[in-house]
């Protein structure tokens, strides 16, 4: 922890220079998909989705980069007063995925940037924020 100077097992760490969110890990002994020392993390960027307004669930896109081959999300809705708590859902990398099905595969207009191979893609409204990336065996 202290080597990759985390205050806790588990954190989230903003990285603004790349707008990026990193969900951080480190544990002992190490997962399959961990480096040697146990830690590992989940990497999120925010770019522009296919959808032209939030009323299509696709104005935002983030794009997770994984370690592993399955990862539980966890988003929060907030907007206008209202705020949920959304279940948890499990994707898979390679999938693109929506808040109207999550973990489910997305078949839709095109993405404005294609993913990586080690990637997941979840489109949402920007009224949706993610909470939680934890790598899955």
């Amino acid at each position: 922890m202290t080597m990759h100077h985390l205050r806790m097992a588990k954190q989230t760490v903003s990285r603004p220079q790349s707008s990026e969110l990193v969900f951080a890990s480190c544990t002992w002994p190490p997962r399959a998909w961990a480096g040697q020392d146990g830690y590992s993390e989940i990497i999120v960027t925010t770019f522009d989705g296919p959808g032209r307004s939030e009323v299509s669930d696709a104005d935002e896109a983030d794009y997770i980069r994984a370690p592993c081959q399955r990862v539980e999300l966890t988003y929060d809705f907030g907007s206008q007063g209202v705020y949920k708590f959304l279940h948890p859902f499990v994707a898979t990398v390679g999938t693109v995925t929506s808040e109207d099905h999550p973990g489910q595969q997305w078949h839709g207009a095109k993405l404005t940037q294609y993913p990586g191979r080690n990637e997941i893609v979840y489109l949402r409204n920007d009224d949706e924020g993610l909470v939680s990336a934890t790598c899955r065996a």
